[in-house]
């Protein structure tokens, strides 16, 4: 049974009311922004392309090796060692990652949730998810500290470089010394040079405490990413991306004090109300060309236009 608080949404209005008032109840300072992502079924649990099939699981590594070797004859790409990047251009592009994709933009993900309901003649009721991405992080043990600061612990904690402002991981680490219960954190100017690649070594790390590697997460992270395509910037892109553990939001979360404290929930869209939906959001200007802005998304605008 799912304990993740539900919303029935009949229309726009009514959505951008509830997703405000909900968000109300967080708390929250301005920069302080929720994460919404739209799917065309909300029995489906939120989870990564890679885990939705055991094969892929299986062939990660041969796969995102692959595509990196093949990749730089096509366009150009990102430098060799920016494995956030080229995580970022293989999502883009199709190729199943551990990334799950969310937006900072309520409308964006309310387009995704039923803009192909009635072109594919789809049945199930869309919906879309909400999360609290700062909560989300809270989960996984990163949080935010200073140049220095020596804080008590009573278990082992991953600790990750934050944006002071919006405590969201940002590119590159902070190392933490140990002296008895105390850590002590300072900024290591080499990883910062090395720009995104540790906040995901945490996400591919082994759970195997007899190996010299960084211990891996078991919930998913919350990742402002960099912009590597204009979609991502069009649709305000974010991102989480998985660590050890291969399940859905849904089931990870579904007792977690995330769900308990409302800083996860979905907003359900009955079927018969999408297309009216649809209708108002492009009326509103969030059309396929707005959410893609390219060729593609031109033509297939002017095609449902015409």
């Amino acid at each position: 049974m799912s304990n993740i608080t539900s919303t029935e949404i009949r229309s726009v209005d009514q959505y951008v009311k509830n997703v405000r008032s909900d968000t109300l109840e967080w708390k929250c300072s301005g920069n302080d922004i929720p994460w919404f992502r739209g799917q065309d079924d909300c029995e489906k649990d939120p989870i990564p392309k890679l885990f939705r099939d055991e094969n892929y699981q299986k062939h990660e590594f041969s796969m995102n090796t692959t595509f990196r070797n093949r990749a730089p004859t096509l366009k150009e790409t990102p430098e060799r060692g920016r494995l956030d990047e080229w995580l970022y251009l293989m999502q883009h592009f199709g190729l199943p990652t551990r990334l799950l994709d969310w937006t900072e933009s309520s409308l964006m993900a309310l387009f995704f949730a039923v803009y192909e309901i009635q072109e594919k003649g789809i049945v199930s009721d869309p919906c879309v998810w909400m999360i609290h991405p700062i909560e989300l992080n809270k989960m996984a043990r990163f949080f935010s500290v200073k140049r220095n600061q020596k804080i008590n612990i009573n278990t082992k904690y991953k600790v990750m470089k934050f944006d002071t402002e919006r405590s969201m991981p940002l590119n590159g680490m902070i190392i933490a010394e140990t002296n008895g219960t105390q850590l002590s954190f300072f900024p290591n100017t080499w990883v910062q040079r090395r720009l995104g690649i540790n906040n995901f070594q945490y996400a591919f790390a082994t759970n195997d405490t007899r190996l010299r590697k960084p211990t891996a997460t078991k919930y998913p992270i919350a990742i402002q990413p960099t912009y590597i395509h204009i979609r991502m910037l069009a649709q305000k892109s974010c991102f989480t991306i998985h660590g050890l553990a291969t399940k859905g939001f849904e089931a990870l979360f579904n007792n977690s004090d995330l769900v308990k404290n409302k800083y996860f929930r979905k907003y359900i869209i009955k079927n018969k109300h999408a297309n009216r939906i649809l209708i108002d959001l492009k009326t509103a200007g969030i059309t396929n060309s707005t959410v893609f802005p390219d060729f593609e998304g031109l033509a297939k605008e002017l095609k449902g236009r015409f």
